[in-house]
């Protein structure tokens, strides 16, 4: 029983997808715009500094799991993104074809806190592999939706493996209403 269901698993992908990033990017259930970005940015792993990630499993941030903390142990670079109004942000990080990154978002409604100095509850949101090892030139995704003015803090990040590397990073901004009704 368990071969066929395998089979049927495997029976219902699509040819030449499996295993290619550029023809099928997972973006875990996220639906980017299509239109051209709102902004674009540019960075290098090389100009991060890596840090302690105890911060990142704390209840109050719960950015990942501590098992998937080694998608995070390599340098990190940091950029900050207003977010004005209601309304959703779509943030993707499309890294250089053998470079693995991992990416987080912080939002903050006052001071800018940048790991490890994080203290207080702050909602995070990451992407990074879902599978054992890693994923060089695979996008991550996140999208964050429908919260007052906020600052928000990207975080890209790699495995300690990655110490260098270039990476864009793409901003959708969509504008929308807030009805408390």
């Amino acid at each position: 029983m368990r071969w066929l269901a395998l089979v049927l698993v495997f029976a219902g992908c699509k040819k030449g997808t499996l295993g290619d990033p550029k023809a099928d990017p997972d973006y875990h259930g996220i639906e980017l715009p299509t239109a051209d970005p709102d902004e674009q940015l540019n960075g290098n792993l090389a100009a991060g500094t890596e840090i302690t990630l105890d911060w990142a499993e704390q209840p109050e941030v719960a950015c990942w799991p501590a098992t998937e903390n080694d998608n995070f142990e390599g340098p990190h670079v940091f950029f900050e993104i207003s977010k004005e109004g209601f309304g959703d942000i779509f943030i993707e990080v499309q890294p250089e074809s053998d470079v693995d990154v991992s990416i987080y978002t912080i939002e903050f409604s006052d001071e800018v806190q940048e790991p490890p100095n994080v203290t207080g509850s702050h909602r995070c949101e990451a992407s990074y592999a879902d599978v054992t090892g890693s994923n060089p030139g695979q996008p991550e995704a996140v999208e964050l939706q429908g919260f007052p003015e906020k600052t928000i803090l990207l975080g890209v990040s790699g495995p300690s493996t990655e110490d260098t590397g270039t990476f864009e990073v793409n901003i959708w901004r969509q504008e929308g209403d807030f009805d408390a009704e």
